[in-house]
This record gives structure tokens, sequence and C-alpha cells, in this order.
């Protein structure tokens, strides 16, 4: 795992209140998802990100040895496309409703 992945799934396992353990189980399991929907020929679909659709163009040799080289072509989800959207726009986005709602517990004083 890149350094830049371990940060990612750091973060990711803060904002979804889970332990690391499970949080890397979850993209082993997005990861095996990708690879059989690839042998099926099929677009990889990651919920609420979008499509990615890879095709094969080969090997390079590189320092660690051999390693596939990949066409691919993304296609955003509608989730993404909106809340990027309201973002460049300056309005709230569904993602800050989202962490509003599932973080106002964690700060609510007692009534």
């Amino acid at each position: 795992m890149t350094p830049e992945e371990r940060e990612a799934m750091r973060i990711l396992q803060l904002l979804f209140g889970r332990s690391a353990n499970e949080v890397n189980e979850l993209f082993e399991s997005i990861g095996i998802s990708a690879v059989l929907s690839y042998i099926k020929g099929e677009p990889i679909t990651i919920p609420c990100i979008g499509r990615i659709r890879l095709s094969y163009e080969g090997d390079d040799l590189t320092m660690k040895g051999k390693e596939a080289k990949l066409k691919h072509e993304f296609t955003p989800s509608p989730f993404l496309v909106r809340n990027i959207g309201q973002l460049e726009d300056g309005n709230e986005t569904e993602i800050e409703k989202i962490l509003t709602n599932r973080f106002k517990p964690v700060f609510k004083t007692g009534n």
C-alpha cells in the first residue's frame, strides 16, 4: 500500500467510525469486485464515485518486474457530479449534510 493509500484509509476510518481492519476489508472487497468485473468485461462500479472501464494494453518492465499497462476510462457517478457542482457553485453539498448528521450526535451536549 502506498503512503497516499494509507492516508486515505486513515481518513476513511475516521469518517466511517470503523476500525482500520473493517475499512481495509471493505476496500479489499471493492478491489476483488473490481477484478471480477474486469474478468467479465464489465466496467468497475464504485458507488458514489463512478464507473471505471479498464482495458489491458500489455506489460511494462519496471524495477519491480512486469507491470500491467492499463487504459482507463472514468465516468463519474451522479452523486459525485452533483456534489462537485454544489461545491463549485458555493452551495451546501449533500456531503456536508451527511457529515453534519453523522457527527451532530458526537458534539451534541446534554439537554
